[in-house]
């Protein structure tokens, strides 16, 4: 369906066909704090970003701070085996990293984000861009997977929020066991028709 699918009907529809193997589900700040998450765990959380632009007057939510408890309910709920996906721009979801139950795998642009120095020194899991590659890293270890020139959703004039997503997705499908090879493939080949609209600043 071409349409808003953020709602938790949409999100209880997809958990009850039968037939799926794996589902992804995105919340809005309005549909957390409106109705919720359509699902008890996951295996996989990400946050993209806290806007100060969701807020919400008519629910009470005006803050970060407000905000900041809407969103953490996705990394509430990533199971003690699941991964908790952040974005190390947003020093909000730095908050978040101690919440999850499960690791938690830092996102940005540029490999010098403060945030990724520490979680490498650390011995724990990044995604960044490093050498004009998108690179997944454990530790100081790098997996470069492919080369920003061959990715056709982060050509054009709005390429670093892309990139951002990008880097989710990436860091998702790597949480999950997806083949370096599958990922690169998947980068190289999707159509960014298929996404409609302009990406958001966040």
């Amino acid at each position: 369906e071409a349409s808003d699918a953020t709602g938790w009907g949409y999100g209880r529809k997809l958990l009850m066909n039968r037939f799926l193997d794996a589902a992804v589900i995105e919340s809005s700040a309005r549909t957390l704090a409106a109705e919720g998450l359509a699902y008890d765990r996951c295996q996989v959380g990400i946050v993209m970003g806290i806007d100060a632009g969701d807020a919400m007057p008519e629910r009470s939510i005006d803050t970060m701070e407000d905000l900041f408890k809407v969103f953490r309910t996705q990394i509430d709920v990533v199971l003690p085996g699941g991964t908790a996906v952040l974005n190390a721009d947003d020093p909000a979801e730095l908050e978040m990293a101690g919440l999850s139950d499960g690791r938690v795998v830092l996102i940005a642009a540029s490999p010098d984000n403060p945030a990724i120095v520490r979680q490498r020194a650390d011995g724990g899991c990044s995604a960044s861009v490093r050498d004009g590659r998108i690179t997944v890293s454990t530790g100081t270890t790098d997996v470069p997977i492919v080369h920003l020139s061959d990715v056709p959703y982060v050509q054009g004039p709005h390429m670093a929020p892309a990139v951002v997503r990008t880097l989710a997705a990436v860091a998702a499908a790597w949480s999950l066991g997806v083949p370096f090879e599958t990922l690169r493939t998947g980068l190289e080949t999707f159509d960014p028709a298929c996404v409609t609209g302009t990406p958001p600043p966040n």
